[in-house]
C-alpha cells in the first residue's frame, strides 16, 4: 500500500516473519516494525495480535509524520512533542485506519 505523506510516498509493507532482516535495528535486535527513510518504506510483522498491529502502525507513523514535515526530536522538549501531536495526531490517526483497513491483522 501506498501512504502520501506531506509529497513522500510510503511503501507500507506487511512482513510474516519476525526475523525477517527488514525487522532488525541496527544492532540486531528483532521489533514489531520499522520505518525505513531511504526506502520510504514502513515494514510491520503481520503475525503479532490485532493489538500490537494497531499499535504498531501508529508508532511508525509517528515516524513517518516527524520525517515527511522535517521534525527533529534531538533536543525534544514537552511542546515540541504537544506541537507535533497538535499537528498530526487527526491525519496519524485516519493514516492508521486505513491501514488497519486495507492490510491489517485479520
Amino acid at each position: 500500500m501506498i501512504l502520501n505523506v506531506n509529497g513522500y510516498k510510503w511503501n507500507v509493507i506487511n512482513v510474516s516473519d519476525s526475523h525477517d532482516e527488514r525487522l532488525q535495528l541496527d544492532d540486531g535486535s528483532e521489533c514489531f516494525g520499522i520505518t525505513n527513510y531511504l526506502d520510504l518504506a514502513i515494514y510491520i510483522l503481520n503475525s503479532v495480535s490485532k493489538e500490537i498491529y494497531r499499535s504498531t502502525v501508529l508508532h511508525e507513523l509517528c515516524h513517518v509524520y516527524a520525517f515527511s514535515y522535517g521534525h527533529d526530536f534531538t533536543h525534544m522538549t514537552e511542546e515540541t512533542l504537544c506541537y507535533f501531536v497538535q499537528s498530526h495526531f487527526d491525519a496519524i490517526g485516519r493514516d492508521a485506519e486505513k491501514i488497519i483497513s486495507k492490510m491489517g491483522v485479520k
